[in-house]
């Protein structure tokens, strides 16, 4: 409908559509309503099994999107309603609203609920500045689960927000019977370069990043990197990245990758297991359980605010923080990586590269770039101290003791100041006092630095 106006598809029932990437003969994508025209009405409408996008709107300025029902039930879906495309009325959603919808997930998996903005579907360019959808609202929809029984809808990412401008999404609803997850392991295993895991309300950061201009948000919206949600499959991940906000488990609760398990246990000790051959071993425990006391409200949680992980009552008091030696709040954007290789648990900076925590050690074969930074920060015991290693400006293999215990902030400058760190063994100095910017140091399989 891509020129015309006034156009109204309304009380149809289409689908299936398409086959989806699991197919036997590969995915041959299909949407069920493809709709650009403008001051137009797409209500009441049964969209089953489209594979591609359920309805794609692609702008429609002006047109009401409301009362359809969007069911992924034998076909894989990518997205139940797609607003990601910038043509073609360049980017103009003016007036675009999508309004008491219900995407209802029966038995197959869907990807995407309602996705917003460019880079939930696609790669952002590097070439040239990104292109950002404006003017629409998204409110009062629904994503539930199967009517009939009690099993659950598997959904990667609800209602995904990136590249948008002057933008309302608000009131929407997820029910409880929907359950989020998916496997983003072949984008990254660098949490610099790998999207927000899976969840109902994802948005990319504001500041710095390919989120929001402006506009008006629910409160349960998490952010995060958001790159290319559609690669997600399901499934349990071999990696997965968090984002502050992003983990809450309660007693008996746990996140599971396809070898490892971060559980919060009945007991309230935090434990990192991995299973094997011979059945599951602990790999660590943050040896809080005392400190947890059995309390029936206690959770472990990646703090918004203040990027810690810590164990709050049900009160938000924090009965342990894992990670006492981050200044708090810390001030780097900062995420958590489970993964089923070594290092199982990393806390790091985003920006940087530096390892904040990692308590079960790290990778044969991680190495650093020369300069300041990614260093890797490790506590004493009993958290007397900070240690920081990594590579100086001059080459040199520095390992540096912070007086007192707080980690004041990231190393930027070399020398470090002297009043809240001490060098406690270096290498020597190499050749080139400048620093190759391609020199690195590898820590190898034969146990040499």
């Amino acid at each position: 409908f891509q020129g015309a106006e006034n156009v109204r598809v309304t009380n149809n029932r289409l689908g299936p559509a398409g086959y989806d990437e699991d197919a036997e003969d590969g995915g041959h994508w299909a949407d069920g309503i493809s709709y650009a025209a403008q001051n137009g009405l797409v209500a009441g409408n049964l969209v089953q099994d489209a594979t591609d996008g359920g309805i794609v709107i692609f702008g429609a300025p002006g047109t009401l999107v409301t009362s359809n029902t969007i069911i992924t039930q034998t076909r894989m879906g990518l997205g139940a309603i797609n607003m990601v495309d910038y043509g073609p009325h360049d980017g103009n959603y003016l007036g675009t609203r999508v309004i008491h919808n219900t995407i209802r997930v029966e038995g197959s998996y869907l990807k995407i609920g309602i996705g917003q903005g460019s880079s939930v579907w696609f790669t952002p360019p590097n070439d040239k500045p990104r292109e950002y959808i404006r003017g629409a609202v998204v409110k009062r929809n629904l994503i539930t689960g199967p009517v009939a029984n009690d099993s659950h809808g598997r959904v990667g990412y609800g209602f995904p927000i990136s590249d948008v401008v002057n933008w309302i999404c608000t009131e929407n609803q997820v029910s409880s019977n929907v359950t989020f997850a998916g496997d983003m392991s072949e984008m990254s295993r660098d949490p610099r370069h790998i999207s927000i895991g899976p969840g109902p309300f994802v948005k990319a950061p504001s500041r710095g990043g390919s989120g929001p201009k402006s506009g008006e948000f629910q409160p349960d919206f998490v952010e995060g990197p958001i790159m290319r949600l559609i690669a997600i499959r399901p499934g349990a991940p071999r990696y997965q990245a968090f984002w502050p906000g992003q983990i809450t488990l309660r007693l008996g609760e746990f996140i599971a990758l396809q070898k490892v398990r971060l559980a919060f246990d009945s007991d309230g000790e935090v434990r990192l297991c991995l299973r094997t051959e011979r059945g599951e071993e602990v790999l660590w425990e943050a040896e809080c359980r005392n400190f947890v006391g059995g309390r029936p409200d206690a959770r472990l949680v990646f703090e918004q605010l203040s990027r810690h992980l810590d164990i709050v009552d049900g009160a938000g008091n924090i009965l342990f923080d894992l990670t006492p030696h981050l200044l708090n709040p810390l001030t780097a954007a900062v995420a958590l990586s489970l993964s089923d290789e070594r290092p199982h648990l990393v806390l790091s900076a985003i920006d940087s590269g530096s390892i904040l925590w990692a308590p079960t050690g790290y990778e044969v074969g991680y190495q650093w770039s020369i300069g300041c930074e990614p260093l890797v920060y490790q506590t004493a015991p009993g958290y007397s101290h900070i240690f920081v290693s990594g590579l100086n400006p001059l080459g040199q293999y520095v390992v540096m003791k912070s007086i007192g215990h707080q980690l004041v902030g990231p190393i930027r400058y070399w020398p470090p100041d002297e009043r809240m760190w001490s060098i406690v063994w270096k290498s020597h100095e190499v050749n080139n006092q400048d620093g190759d910017p391609g020199s690195h140091i590898i820590f190898q399989g034969d146990g040499n630095l």
